[in-house]
């Protein structure tokens, strides 16, 4: 009976669903859930040993060929790594993009099976959604969070922006198999959107903005190519103004000369007009009587000003400074006596800006970091400049096959000593960025493998007309620009899931 149960073709296809959706509920939801639903589909197809079909199937599909020739080239570059267990534990983190993308290319899902793990997948990323908005705004449960990353209460915030943003591509593909489904799937996006917005992560954002532009060129060019082409170039222009207004530096107008040398109840005032405040371009620390600030914060406030720290663990007075200087207020008396009740709050809270959440809160949180560059340590803008500088300078130095899989974090770790970088030790982070990490461990070799089955996979989805797939892309580039995506086990099971649910099965060609 039970061999026959192992022969039995529903059951090992009802099981393989079940991993798939399992899966993608891991994705979201926890790496113990990914791993055990991971193993357990290999599990399934190993006890199903329909190896005839398995190869047959892998030598039909280019793309996982390509993904494996990439593979094995991690393998090669550890024969000039020193460090050899630092690689294989690299390669065993990657090893989970090989293995998801098996399970979609040696047994491919059917309709019906592919519909049922996007629907646990979609719903999946909104119950978390929920969960982690109905936390955070303290709908449900009495905790205060300090930062707007403890609003993804299930790993990290940055893959799960992505993966929200996957959801909002899953569910506009999706077909629902009732009536007025489209009513249902437009409150969805709307929601993940949101979600999105509200977030306040750079890379959800640049992953949205690219696949709202990606979705509305190819809808717009098969309507009218003149207006596709025209978006086209306002978008370019639109892109290059805003990384101007991002990067532009920025001179107070304000002189020293002309600033009141004491407040109405004829303090002295500190001037020091060094650093900017990047709401009202003008210097942060001028207008200052540190006697009344002191006096006047500790009416209003239990955290004591001279030593007391926000939610956030910063120092209150640093705070209340620059949250001041955000609303073009005086730091003294009269400035306090102008907060609200909401404005203490957000100050307690470790609020630095008037613009405490969405796009703006970001926008100006970057422009400080830029204006005042003095320390990267804290910033994650200024570090990843850091990051970007050294592994530039390491890549160079070993262009065409990298330093091996194995000795990126060495590198990386010598050259922060030789360009004196002021990035503490426990800050000498890689480049958290995709192409940079394989240029660097691989070189040009391995970061032509790279492109090249990612294209590949881009071409054939454009050939198949599936622009979701192209989107898969689009997405995972984005991030890998300004992420170590592949470095971690739950981005590389992301790309590995999201790259075989669309992969087209060479079978239905």
């Amino acid at each position: 009976m039970t061999s026959a149960l192992f022969k039995d073709q529903t059951i090992h296809d009802r099981l393989h669903i079940l991993g798939l959706s399992g899966i993608a509920v891991g994705l979201i939801f926890g790496k113990a859930i990914l791993s055990i639903s991971l193993l357990f589909s290999l599990l399934n197809l190993l006890i199903l040993a329909d190896f005839k079909n398995y190869w047959q199937r892998l030598r039909q599909n280019k793309f996982l060929l390509l993904v494996l020739v990439y593979f094995a080239y991690h393998f090669i570059t550890l024969i000039w790594s020193d460090d050899i267990s630092f690689g294989l534990h690299d390669i065993k983190v990657r090893s989970s993009l090989v293995l998801i993308l098996f399970l979609f290319a040696l047994k491919p899902l059917n309709d019906d099976g592919k519909r049922f793990v996007a629907y646990i997948f979609i719903a999946s990323i909104v119950l978390s959604t929920l969960i982690n908005f109905t936390n955070y705004v303290g709908i449900i449960g009495n905790k205060t969070y300090d930062d707007i990353r403890g609003m993804s209460l299930f790993g990290s915030h940055v893959r799960f922006a992505l993966l929200t943003v996957l959801g909002i591509v899953m569910t506009f593909y999706t077909k629902f198999s009732f009536p007025k489904s489209w009513l249902l799937k437009l409150i969805l996006i709307v929601w993940l959107v949101f979600y999105t917005y509200y977030s306040q992560v750079i890379t959800g954002y640049l992953t949205l903005s690219v696949v709202a532009f990606s979705m509305g060129l190819y809808y717009l060019y098969r309507f009218n190519k003149v207006l596709a082409f025209s978006l086209l170039i306002l978008s370019f222009l639109g892109s290059t103004a805003l990384l101007y207004a991002l990067f532009r530096p920025m001179e107070p107008t304000t002189k020293l000369s002309e600033l009141p040398y004491a407040t109405k109840e004829g303090h002295l005032y500190y001037h020091k007009p060094k650093s900017i405040q990047p709401e009202t371009g003008e210097p942060t620390e001028i207008m200052i009587s540190w006697q009344e600030l002191e006096r006047e914060w500790n009416k209003v406030s239990e955290i004591p000003f001279s030593d007391g720290r926000d939610l956030k663990g910063q120092f209150v007075q640093t705070t209340l400074i620059r949250y001041l200087a955000s609303k073009g207020l005086n730091r003294d008396a009269e400035g306090i006596s102008q907060l609200s009740a909401k404005d203490i709050q957000n100050i307690e809270n470790g609020h630095a800006s008037i613009y405490t959440k969405g796009i703006l809160a970001r926008w100006y949180g970057l422009r400080y970091q830029l204006l005042n560059n003095s320390d990267p340590n804290g910033h994650s803008l200024l570090e990843r400049i850091e990051f970007w500088k050294a592994g530039t300078t390491i890549a160079r130095s070993h262009p065409i096959f990298g330093v091996g899989i194995g000795d990126i974090q060495m590198k990386y770790n010598e050259t922060y000593r030789e360009m004196n970088s002021m990035l503490k030790v426990e800050n000498w982070n890689r480049s958290h960025n995709m192409f940079l990490t394989t240029l660097i461990t691989m070189g040009m070799i391995g970061l032509f493998l790279f492109l090249w089955f990612h294209l590949n996979f881009a071409i054939q989805s454009i050939k198949q007309q599936q622009l979701a797939g192209v989107l898969v892309v689009m997405i995972l580039f984005t991030s890998y620009l300004i992420e170590d995506t592949l470095e971690t086990q739950v981005g590389v099971s992301l790309a590995g899931f999201f790259l075989g649910f669309f992969n087209i099965n060479p079978e239905k060609k």
